[in-house]
């Protein structure tokens, strides 16, 4: 046994180490499932493109469509911060363990 090492601080530390693991278990899921979430919303606003193609609507300009985009990254962050699909709920799960 090495000599001077507090066995309580070396014990807390393990434990801070267990936290902070689950945090960022929890950290990368809800980022992944966000990000999972804007590509499911990109996906659909493509289709969306597709089927509308060459009509002249106010809502087809690359203006709109940005601001789209920026809408869409919102809400997926909304979405999977509040429980959004429960992917990440899943993913916590699954590499808590």
């Amino acid at each position: 046994m090495l000599s001077g090492i507090n066995p309580t601080f070396d014990m807390s530390v393990s434990a801070n180490s267990s936290a902070e693991k689950v945090e960022d278990i929890e950290s990368a899921a809800r980022a992944f499932e966000s990000l999972f979430v804007n590509e499911l919303l990109k996906s659909m606003r493509k289709a969306n493109e597709a089927m509308m193609a060459g009509s002249e609507l106010p809502m087809m300009s690359k203006d709109t469509q940005f601001f789209h985009s920026m809408f869409d990254s919102q809400l997926a962050e909304h979405l999977s911060a509040s429980g959004g699909l429960g992917i990440a709920q899943a993913l916590i799960r699954q590499l808590g363990d």
